[in-house]
């Protein structure tokens, strides 16, 4: 059961659900937009918990009142998480937005021949996926000091993490 729908994806952190266009590089469209969002939410998470612990994750956060917290307001070193739904939200729609998709008025559109992107929309996604980031991290070190609760992830080894930290 995914944490993360297509439907999470309005206001901030809005994808245009409208008609589909896919990039003829390799971009998505909204009827790929399911599939897309399954692929990142796995990889973001076992990239964050390691594999038996995301798998478990996925399976039981709706059952266990010990990923509970991990959808709550955490602060770690100054940095705060809005929980673990809303860091993915964030790495998802960078990614999602990265693959060469646009957002306009009229639906998506795939941007051909330009040699630059609109500046607001490049400090929008930075900043979404900054705030990602801080969030991965305060969630990340929040798993680490409760490893009594969370066994699984004594079997993780961090140090193979791709997202930069």
């Amino acid at each position: 059961m995914a944490v993360v729908t297509k439907y999470d994806f309005i206001g901030e952190f809005g994808i245009t659900q409208g008609k589909p266009i896919v990039s003829v590089s390799g971009g998505v469209g909204t009827d790929d937009l399911i599939g897309f969002i399954d692929r990142e939410e796995k990889k973001i998470l076992i990239d964050l918990m390691g594999y038996d612990m995301a798998i478990d994750f996925i399976s039981n956060y709706g059952s266990n009142p010990d990923y509970a917290i991990l959808f709550s307001t955490l602060t770690y070193n100054g940095r705060i998480s809005l929980g673990i739904k809303e860091m993915l939200k964030g790495f998802i729609y960078y990614e999602y937005h990265k693959s060469g998709i646009k957002n306009v008025y009229q639906g998506q559109v795939v941007p051909k021949n330009e040699t630059s992107r609109n500046a607001n929309d490049t400090l929008k996604n930075s900043v979404l996926y900054n705030d990602a980031v801080d969030a991965y991290n305060v969630i990340s070190n929040y798993i680490a000091t409760n490893t009594a609760t969370y066994d699984l992830y004594k079997y993780f080894n961090p140090t193979r993490r791709k997202i930069v930290l």
